[in-house]
């Protein structure tokens, strides 16, 4: 079990998307350290893991980074930084 990861950029963000049947939300494991997303998926009663790491590009709210897993469907969701604002000296 070593899923194809999909990475998209559109106008709203970035996103990573792979098709894993046969798992449930508790059995995937995601974190993003810096620019590095990791995902990890265990399949229940079995010994079958894998692990995927993601660069992930600047310009892209980490913070704000969200996961889902619905109907077999993995999707990673970083929207876009607002652009940075420039306060002038008085």
């Amino acid at each position: 079990m070593t899923p194809e990861f999909s990475v998209l950029v559109t106008e709203r963000g970035w996103e990573a998307s792979a098709h894993i049947p046969g798992l449930r939300s508790g059995d995937l494991e995601v974190t993003l350290e810096g620019s590095r997303l990791r995902i990890i998926g265990k399949q229940p009663d079995s010994a079958h893991q894998f692990e995927h790491i993601i660069e992930v590009p600047t310009g892209f709210d980490e913070a704000k980074a969200q996961a889902y897993y619905v109907r077999s469907e993995m999707r990673v969701v970083i929207p876009k930084q607002p652009p940075g604002r420039i306060d002038f000296w008085k």
